[in-house]
C-alpha cells in the first residue's frame, strides 16, 4: 500500500500542473467554440495530427530510455543524443515542407493548412525538445518544476488562441497558440540541466552517445515503429473525416477528442513514467505483477465514475457549454469516452513492455491494432456515415486496447480475472453515483438536470479522489 500511496503522490506531483493547465484550457473553450467554427477545429485537428505524430518521433524514442540508466551519466548523454536527434529532424521536416508544403496540404484535402504548414518546424522543435528535457526532470525528480512549465503552456496557448481569435483570423490562433504552448517550458527544463549537471556536462562525448544508442538500439528499431503505428491510429480519423465528410465534422471529431483525450495523454504520461523508475525495483523483487495490478486498479476507480457520467450527459453538456453548433460533438464524445476510459486505466502499461524486454511483441500488437483501426474507419467511410465511422472506430480501438492489456498483464504475472472483477465492481458503484442525474431527469426532467449533475460530480469526483488516496 505504501508503495501504491508514494505513486500516486509522484504523479499527483508531476501531473498537478498539468491539470491545472486543463482547468485553463477547459474554462476558456466556450470562448473558443465562438470565436472559432468547426471548420477552424477541424483545420487544427489536421495539423495537430501530423504535429503529434512527428513529437513521438523526433528523438528517435531514446527519450523513452531516460528514466532506465541506473548511473545519471548515461542518462545525460541520452538525453543529449535525444536533442542532437530532434534537431536533425526538425531540420529534415522544415526542409521536406519548403519542397513539398503545398502537395501536403493538398494531399490532406485541405488546402487551408498551406499557409500553417510552417508551425510545423517550429511546434516539432519545442514540444521535441519538451519531451526529452521532460523525462531528464522527471529522472530527478523535478515534478513541481515540471508543474509549472505545464501551467506556463497552457497560459501561452490561451492567450495566443483568444488574443488572435479575436481579430478573426481564421485557424491562426489555433495553429500558433498550439504550436507556442507545446513549446513553452523547453527553456525552464533546459535550464535545469546546466544548472545541475555541470560535472557530468563535461563527460558527454561523442563515444558515449554512441555507446548508449548502441544499447538502446531497440527503441529506435522497435520502438519507434510501435509509436508510429499507435499515433497514426489515434489520428487517422481527424484526416478521414477531412477528406470523406469534410473540415466540420473532423471539427466536431476533433473536439470531443481533444477535450476527453488531451488530460488523459498527459496524465498519461505521468503515470508512465512514475511507473517506469519505479516498477524496475519492483521487478527486481519479483512484485512486479502485484505492482501493476495496484495501480490498474486504482486508476480504474478513479476513472469509472467519470467515464459513466460522460456518457449519459455529453450531448447535453456539449450543447449547453460550447453551443448547439456544438451537440454533435457531444454525441461523439458519448462514444469514444469508452476508448479514453481503457486508454487511461492501461496508460502504464507500455513501461511494463519496456521493463520485459517485449517491444518485439509490441510491435506485433501495433501492426494488428492499427489494422484494426483502420478497417473501422474504412468501413464507416463506405457506409458514408461519419457517426458510423467514430462509433466504429472507438469500439474496435476499445477492443484493442483491452486484448493488449489482457495479454501484457499475462506476461507481468497478473490475474485477469481478478482484474476484469474489480473492473466490474467498479463499474457498478459508478452507476450508483450517477444514478442522481437519471432520477433527476425522470422526477424534474431538465429543470433539474443540472443540480443532480453536480450531485453525482461530487459523488465521482469524492471516489476518484478515495481510490487514488488523496483525501
Amino acid at each position: 500500500m505504501r508503495a501504491s500511496e508514494s505513486f500516486f503522490g509522484k504523479v499527483t506531483l508531476l501531473a498537478g500542473g498539468t491539470i491545472a493547465g486543463h482547468v485553463i484550457l477547459f474554462c476558456v473553450y466556450p470562448l473558443l467554440t465562438r470565436l472559432y467554427t468547426p471548420t477552424d477545429f477541424g483545420v487544427l485537428g489536421v495539423y495537430a495530427a501530423v504535429l503529434s505524430v512527428l513529437t513521438q518521433l523526433a528523438a528517435w524514442r531514446f527519450n523513452a530510455a531516460i528514466l532506465v540508466p541506473k548511473h545519471d551519466l548515461a542518462a545525460l548523454n541520452l538525453l543529449v543524443l535525444c536533442l542532437v536527434a530532434v534537431v536533425t529532424t526538425t531540420t529534415f521536416t522544415a526542409v521536406v515542407i519548403w519542397q513539398f508544403g503545398t502537395d501536403i496540404a493538398q494531399w490532406l484535402d485541405t488546402p487551408e493548412l498551406t499557409t500553417y504548414l510552417w508551425f510545423l518546424p517550429l511546434g516539432l522543435l519545442g514540444s521535441g525538445g519538451y519531451t526529452s528535457l521532460n523525462a531528464w526532470a522527471a529522472r530527478m525528480s523535478a515534478y513541481g518544476l515540471i508543474a509549472k512549465t505545464r501551467i506556463s503552456q497552457s497560459c501561452l496557448q490561451v492567450v495566443l488562441q483568444v488574443g488572435v481569435g479575436i481579430f478573426g483570423n481564421g485557424a491562426l490562433g489555433l495553429m500558433l497558440g498550439d504550436a507556442a504552448g507545446r513549446a513553452g517550458g523547453a527553456g525552464i527544463l533546459a535550464a535545469l540541466v546546466t544548472k545541475r549537471n555541470q560535472q557530468l556536462q563535461k563527460q558527454v562525448s561523442l563515444s558515449r552517445m554512441m555507446a548508449v544508442a548502441r544499447r538502446y538500439r531497440h527503441l529506435p528499431l522497435f520502438s519507434t515503429w510501435s509509436t508510429l503505428l499507435n499515433e497514426v491510429g489515434a489520428h487517422l480519423p481527424s484526416l478521414l473525416l477531412v477528406v470523406a465528410f469534410g473540415t466540420a465534422v473532423a471539427g466536431w471529431f476533433n473536439l470531443a477528442l481533444l477535450l476527453l483525450l488531451a488530460p488523459v495523454h498527459v496524465l498519461s504520461q505521468s503515470i508512465a513514467q512514475v511507473y517506469l523508475t519505479d516498477a524496475g525495483e519492483a521487478h527486481r523483487k519479483g512484485q512486479l505483477g502485484e505492482y501493476t495490478s495496484l495501480i490498474f486498479r486504482r486508476l480504474v476507480g478513479a476513472a469509472a465514475g467519470a467515464t459513466l457520467l460522460l456518457i449519459v450527459i455529453a450531448p447535453s453538456l456539449f450543447a449547453v457549454l460550447f453551443g448547439d453548433a456544438w451537440t454533435e460533438s457531444g454525441h461523439y464524445a458519448r462514444w469514444l469516452a469508452p476508448y479514453v476510459f481503457i486508454t487511461f486505466v492501461t496508460a502504464h502499461l507500455p513501461s511494463a513492455a519496456i521493463i520485459l524486454g517485449l517491444q518485439r511483441a509490441q510491435l506485433t500488437f501495433e501492426i494488428l491494432y492499427f489494422v484494426c483501426r483502420v478497417g473501422a474507419l474504412i468501413l464507416g467511410v463506405y457506409f458514408a456515415d461519419p457517426f458510423l465511422t467514430v462509433v466504429l472506430y472507438a469500439s474496435l480501438s476499445l477492443l484493442g486496447l483491452a486484448g493488449y492489456a489482457g495479454w501484457l498483464f499475462q506476461r507481468a504475472n497478473c490475474s485477469a480475472r481478478s482484474l476484469l472483477m474489480s473492473v466490474g465492481r467498479e463499474f457498478v458503484l459508478a452507476a450508483v453515483l450517477v444514478s442522481p442525474v437519471l432520477i433527476g431527469q425522470m422526477l424534474f426532467g431538465n429543470h433539474g438536470l443540472w443540480v443532480s449533475v453536480a450531485v453525482s460530480a461530487f459523488l465521482v469526483a469524492w471516489r476518484a479522489a478515495r481510490s487514488l488516496k488523496v483525501l
